[in-house]
């Protein structure tokens, strides 16, 4: 078996940030970017071509060339993470520090605890969905059943994220949750509207960010990577339109108790608008 050699350590490293790059939610076109601009910076001859899930690595050419396909499961994506990794990179295109430091600071940003505990993530859950409550039309009583039905959601995130098996099926369970807790404070206290505190709990979830990456990526030429993950958000719609459906299935029994909802006054749109 032939020694390494300083390339390999070099190749290692930009293989790591490719990792770390995709696991907290670049897209493709930014990914492919910044792995050629660390390869020029390393002298290395490479090329690039990333997905929603993975990335081909090329180094080299003709026979002596090495191709290297790299997984990267799925995840949730971490802007803070993304950010502190754009800065490792720009300090190493920089010359502020080398590949070995660099890859010691990504090491630490992948091990480090998560920013916000159970209870930050639960309350901000309540929170936007409350807000949106009051955005999308909804009073006072739709304010306070969003935001019920947001902690239910952001509780049962929680849950998941410790039960991996569980999580595979959150975005269902999620829906279901929400469409039949809505319904069963519907009938029991009314004075809101079932459907719009539904959509306000379920605001969370809704993949926007993946699909403003997706035609991001269609908009710059990444035609494979954009059309999967546009895919993929519209997979993320149906489930949860499957899991509402369920869920207003088995609540459908439930009466709405009668009340006249309980108007919120227009300036509330604008303090939500802001939180």
């Amino acid at each position: 078996m032939p020694a390494n050699t300083p390339q390999d350590g070099q190749i290692a490293f930009v293989l790591k940030l490719g990792r770390a790059l995709q696991a907290y939610g670049t897209p493709a076109h930014r990914l492919e970017e910044a792995m050629e601009a660390v390869a020029r910076r390393l002298g290395l001859d490479a090329q690039f071509f990333g997905m929603p899930t993975g990335f081909f690595a090329s180094f080299g050419e003709g026979a002596r060339g090495r191709t290297f396909v790299q997984r990267v499961p799925p995840q949730d994506v971490d802007l803070a993470r993304l950010d502190d990794t754009y800065g490792v990179t720009d300090a190493l295109l920089r010359g502020k520090v080398e590949a070995e430091e660099a890859s010691q600071r990504l090491d630490a940003i992948a091990a480090r605890t998560p920013r916000f505990g159970d209870a930050m993530e639960i309350g901000a859950f309540s929170l936007v969905s409350a807000c949106f409550g009051v955005l999308l039309g909804g009073g006072w009583g739709d304010l306070g059943a969003a935001a019920i039905l947001g902690t239910a959601l952001g509780a049962l995130h929680r849950v998941t994220l410790r039960i991996p098996t569980l999580g595979r099926l959150f975005l269902v369970l999620g829906a279901l949750l929400t469409a039949l807790l809505a319904q069963g404070l519907a009938w029991r206290s009314g004075g809101f509207s079932p459907q719009i505190a539904m959509l306000a709990g379920l605001i969370m979830l809704l993949p926007g960010l993946s699909l403003t990456i997706s035609l991001n990526e269609l908009a710059t030429g990444n035609l494979v990577s954009g059309s999967a993950r546009f895919a993929g958000a519209l997979v993320v719609l149906l489930q949860l339109a499957f899991g509402v459906a369920i869920g207003q299935k088995l609540g459908g029994f439930l009466a709405p108790a009668p009340g006249i909802p309980a108007a919120a006054p227009s300036w509330l749109q604008w303090p939500c608008l802001l939180l």
